[in-house]
């Protein structure tokens, strides 16, 4: 298969520059003005040309006066070249026509050896997004909450994260402090539905990133955002080293996790590519109060949901 796209590819390196060409003329505004201005040229040229080797004519045959020719003599030698041009055209009209079909033709092998390669591209991107869908479709670490004070007299919580990054495996140094108001803590997680795209197989999958922290006394909409991306945007649990890379290298593999975030981001763009993007709605939270000292530990299961634990591990 590779090999006989390679060899379309190769014919159509050449097809495609005079494919471009025609169907610019043919199809485009500028391209049919031109042709307009190709055929005007090639009917009124002539005739002026004609118009003026006759007065030149005119004027080597007078031995006296101007040697200028009238307006309807000029009238008629403009007419006639005119006539013997648009004639030509009339009795060529099979060989102007045979190679119309044969440019037309032209166009068409090279737009079909283009619709061939594009759908092989985008078989083989879906192959490798499908691919990268099925290695984040698993159960792992998001992130460890420690409760460093609870105040029930001001009913505030403050508490650190530590966020896990899978490609290291380990949690990173740079932590997130934050204080609430509330004791009962809420994550609320954004979650990618691939049923209705061609992206993954017959398997429903789902990718769940949780993204807002609020509380009982807080709304959602008035939580705050977790920082558990990278400068890139890619947030820290898709991260993979190399060998937990299958299918494709880690060059590809973090391309198309940038292409999942802008998913998560943008609602046209998951739309247009059949991908539900559902953010908020999601939450999971404490069973009680919290207490200073507590531990928290964030998963997201193998089955696409959000949990949250007590201690470090489970």
């Amino acid at each position: 298969m590779n090999e006989a796209l390679d060899i379309l590819n190769k014919i159509n390196w050449f097809l495609k520059p005079v494919s471009d060409i025609i169907w610019f003329l043919f199809s485009q505004p500028t391209g049919r003005r031109i042709l307009v201005l190709i055929f005007g040229a090639y009917l009124f040229i002539p005739a002026y040309d004609a118009v003026r080797v006759r007065t030149l004519a005119a004027k080597a045959a007078s031995n006296f006066g101007s040697g200028r020719i009238g307006f309807i003599e000029k009238l008629y030698v403009f007419g006639s070249a005119i006539t013997k041009n648009f004639t030509k055209i009339i009795t060529n009209a099979p060989v102007i026509l045979i190679s119309l079909l044969v440019l037309m033709l032209v166009v068409g092998i090279s737009k079909s050896i283009e619709s061939i390669n594009q759908f092989s591209e985008n078989q083989t991107r879906i192959k490798e997004l499908t691919t990268v869908v099925k290695q984040l479709d698993q159960r792992y670490k998001v992130a460890e909450v420690n409760i460093l004070d609870r105040n029930p007299k001001t009913d505030t919580t403050k508490l650190e994260l530590r966020f896990f990054d899978n490609s290291l495996n380990q949690y990173l140094e740079v932590k997130q402090q934050i204080t609430l108001k509330g004791g009962i803590i809420y994550f609320d997680a954004m979650i990618l539905n691939f049923e209705y795209s061609e992206i993954t197989d017959n398997a429903k999958r789902n990718l769940v990133l949780p993204y807002r922290i609020f509380t009982n006394a807080i709304a959602p909409a008035k939580g705050i955002e977790l920082k558990l991306k990278d400068e890139k945007g890619i947030p820290y649990i898709y991260k993979r080293n190399n060998k937990e890379v299958y299918g494709m290298d880690i060059e590809q593999y973090n391309k198309y996790l940038e292409e999942f975030v802008t998913y998560m981001t943008d609602d046209e763009a998951a739309r247009k590519a059949g991908i539900r993007n559902t953010n908020g709605g999601n939450a999971v939270h404490t069973f009680s109060q919290v207490k200073t000292g507590q531990k928290y530990t964030i998963w997201v299961e193998q089955t696409g949901g959000l949990v949250i634990k007590d201690g470090d591990e489970f």
